[in-house]
């Protein structure tokens, strides 16, 4: 006879390790700005370290102005075009992650060691760190920052996060879709322009 705590084999050939799961609720714990704080992350760390066999997240809005109920969550998504870069900083935000949660801190590609990290996951950051690493990229890269007074486009973080952009670019256009909020591309004569009124007004960074 079948128990809850017998793993479950999914379809897709992940096992779980038991069959016990938790439901996507509505937690209602974003801040006034409708982003996750300190309290969604010691909820979900807490439900992450009970034993849960699978743990499905709750409600995220998309709009904020159609909230299920005071509290939930939003990322934006409805901003179909204009200067944006979540891709970019989300793949920031899951490096970091890793890099807290399963090793000494920092950032995954930065080289920061993840002892604790499944190898599976260990193995899929190191090919990171290898794809982003060719020659051909780092050139680029180094030229770029010729702009700069101190290296930053041909850094892992920064090459990892543009190399995760263009994969979110190219997964949209395999559905013939675009959207420049979550990844924003310009032609390289409007990017110079842009670099060089930032670097007479700014300075270099």
């Amino acid at each position: 006879m079948t128990s809850p705590n017998d793993p479950l084999e999914l379809p897709c050939g992940l096992t779980l390790p038991n069959r016990i799961m938790k439901a996507a609720m509505s937690e209602a714990l974003a801040n006034s700005e409708h982003s996750p704080d300190g309290r969604l992350e010691q909820l979900y760390r807490t439900w992450g370290e009970g034993g849960y066999g699978l743990l499905i997240t709750g409600n995220v809005m998309v709009d904020r102005t159609q909230l299920g109920e005071p509290g939930n969550v939003v990322i934006n998504l409805t901003k179909g075009g204009g200067p944006g870069s979540l891709a970019h900083e989300w793949w920031h935000s899951a490096d970091n992650y890793f890099g807290k949660e399963f090793g000494a801190g920092g950032f995954v590609t930065d080289g920061v060691k993840v002892d604790r990290l499944r190898d599976a996951m260990k193995s899929a950051f190191a090919s990171v760190r290898t794809a982003t690493q060719t020659p051909a990229l780092r050139q680029r890269a180094a030229e770029l920052d010729k702009r700069k007074g101190k290296p930053y486009w041909n850094t892992p973080l920064e090459l990892s996060a543009r190399a995760f952009e263009s994969y979110v670019i190219a997964k949209l256009q395999d559905q013939s879709a675009a959207n420049d909020y979550l990844a924003n591309v310009v032609d390289e004569e409007a990017w110079n322009i842009s670099e060089e009124a930032r670097a007479k007004f700014v300075g270099k960074a």
